[in-house]
C-alpha cells in the first residue's frame, strides 16, 4: 500500500497489517492482537452515538451465575443504565450506526464474500469485572476496544474449525452446542468429544482503546473487563463451501420430477405400523442412489456460478445500478463499470448447447456466446474506457457488433456512461 491509497476496511481495523497478510495468515485459521491509536477508530463507529444511545437495536443483558455459567436475557434499551449498575455486561447490535453501516458494506465488499446473511455490528459495555463465560462463536469476531480495558483469554487456533454452531461449556463441564443444537455433544470431525480448554492453554491480553483483536469461528474466549469498559465487535457474514454444492445440486436436482415427488406415506406396513412404510423406504434408497451420480456429474463451474451469484447479489445491496435504454453509445463516449462491478464464468450452458460466457450483477445472470470471453476478460480489466477501445480488445469484433454489445451491457446496468 503506497502513502496515496487509503487503508482498506480491513486495515483500518488490523492498523499496519496488510488485508492478504491478515487473510493468509490469520482468517480462519488463528486469532490475532493488533494494538493501534484509538484515532483509527472513529472513522468506523461514532461513540458518541451510543453515549446517546442513537442507532441501538435488539439489545440483551448478560451475567454469569454463581456456577461461572453465562445467563442472558433481553432488555428494553432504556434500561440499559440500571442494567450496567446491577453489574450486567450490554450487548447491543448498533449495525445500523451510519457510520458502521457503511464500514460493514465495505468489508464484504473488499472481503468478497457470498452470502445471503448481511454483516452485523454489536457493541459490549461491561462494569468491572463483568464480561462473558467461555464459549465459542460461529462467526468470525473483530473485537475494537472503544473506552476502557477488557481482558480476553482464548485459544490461538479454533478448537473446531469453521463451526456453523456456537459453543458453550455446560454445568457439567462438557463442551456442548447452543441455539438450535442446544445441549448437544461438540464433536471433531472424527466424532470425538471436544473438551473444554485448559486455562493454562489459553492467550491473555488485556485490550486498550485502539486495540484490535481476531478470533475466527470456533476458537474458545472469554472476557473480564478491568474497570468500565466499551468494545464494538464486528463480524463479516458466513460464507461455507457446503452453502454453494447444495445449491448447486438443488439446481440440478428440481429439473427431475422424482426429486419433487412427495414422499407419503400409505398404505402403513399391516405388520408393523408405526414403521416406515416400504414405499417411502424405496424413494428414498433410489433417490440417494440418484444423489450419488448427481453429485458426480457436477462440474466445478456450477458452484463458481453459484458463488459469482451470491456475490454479485451482495454487492448489488450495496450500489443500484439503472439501467440505461440505448440504441448504443458513440465511438468517442467514456465508459465504466456500475458500483459494484461484475462477476463472470465461462461454464457449461444447457441454453447455450455448450459453453457460455455467464455474467452476475446484482445477482442477476446474463449469457453470452462462448466466443466473447476474450471481450469479456478486457472488459474486467478496465473498468474505465472510451467505447471505441473495445475494437483493440478482440479482434473479431467490428465496430457494429461492439455496439451492440456495449449497448446490452448499458441497458443491464453493468456498464454505465461517464458522460
Amino acid at each position: 500500500m503506497t502513502s496515496a491509497e487509503p487503508p482498506s476496511a480491513l486495515e483500518r481495523m488490523l492498523h499496519g497489517v496488510a488485508a492478504d497478510t491478515f487473510v493468509q495468515r490469520h482468517w480462519g485459521r488463528r486469532a490475532g492482537h493488533f494494538p493501534g491509536p484509538r484515532e483509527r477508530l472513529r472513522s468506523i463507529y461514532e461513540l458518541s452515538d451510543w453515549q446517546a444511545l442513537r442507532y441501538v437495536g435488539a439489545v440483551d443483558a448478560a451475567v454469569r451465575d454463581q456456577t461461572g455459567r453465562q445467563q442472558q436475557v433481553a432488555a428494553d434499551p432504556r434500561q440499559i443504565p440500571a442494567l450496567l449498575t446491577a453489574g450486567m455486561t450490554i450487548c447491543a447490535d448498533v449495525s445500523s450506526q451510519p457510520t458502521l453501516a457503511a464500514f460493514l458494506a465495505a468489508l464484504v465488499a473488499e472481503l468478497r464474500i457470498s452470502s445471503g446473511e448481511p454483516p452485523f455490528g454489536k457493541l459490549y459495555a461491561s462494569p468491572d469485572a463483568a464480561g462473558f463465560a467461555m464459549h465459542m462463536d460461529a462467526h468470525h469476531v473483530f473485537v475494537l476496544q472503544l473506552e476502557g480495558q477488557k481482558t480476553w483469554w482464548y485459544g490461538d487456533e479454533p478448537a473446531l474449525p469453521w463451526t456453523l454452531s456456537n459453543g458453550k461449556v455446560d454445568p457439567h463441564g462438557r463442551a456442548v452446542l447452543t441455539g438450535p443444537r442446544d445441549g448437544e455433544p461438540m464433536l471433531d470431525e472424527l466424532d470425538r468429544p471436544i473438551d473444554p480448554p485448559a486455562a493454562s492453554s489459553l492467550q491473555e491480553v488485556t485490550l486498550r482503546p485502539g486495540d484490535c483483536l481476531y478470533l475466527p469461528p470456533g476458537t474458545w474466549h472469554m472476557t473480564r473487563a478491568r474497570g468500565s469498559s466499551v468494545a464494538l465487535s464486528i463480524s463479516p457474514p458466513r460464507a461455507p463451501a457446503l452453502h454453494h454444492l447444495l445449491d448447486a445440486l438443488e439446481e440440478r436436482l428440481l429439473r427431475v420430477p422424482a426429486w419433487r415427488e412427495d414422499l407419503v406415506g400409505m398404505p402403513a406396513d399391516a405388520d408393523d405400523p408405526t414403521a416406515v412404510p416400504a414405499s417411502v423406504r424405496d424413494v428414498i434408497t433410489r433417490r440417494l442412489r440418484d444423489l450419488g451420480r448427481t453429485a458426480l456429474a457436477l462440474d466445478a463451474r456450477d458452484l463458481q456460478r453459484s458463488w459469482c451469484q451470491s456475490v454479485s447479489r451482495a454487492a448489488g445491496r450495496e450500489h443500484e445500478a439503472s439501467p440505461t435504454a440505448t440504441p448504443g453509445p458513440d465511438r468517442a463516449a467514456r465508459l465504466r463499470h456500475a458500483p459494484g462491478g461484475f462477476f463472470h464464468v465461462l461454464a457449461p450452458s444447457d441454453e447455450m448447447d455448450g459453453e457460455a460466457v455467464f455474467i452476475y450483477r446484482g445477482g442477476i445472470e446474463w449469457l453470452f456466446p462462448a466466443q466473447a470471453l476474450v471481450f469479456v476478460r478486457e472488459l474486467g480489466r478496465h473498468s474505465s474506457f472510451v467505447a471505441s477501445d473495445v475494437l483493440a480488445w478482440d479482434p473479431a469484433l467490428d465496430w457494429a457488433a461492439a455496439r451492440e454489445v456495449l449497448a446490452q451491457l448499458l441497458a443491464a446496468g453493468i456498464l454505465i456512461s461517464d458522460g
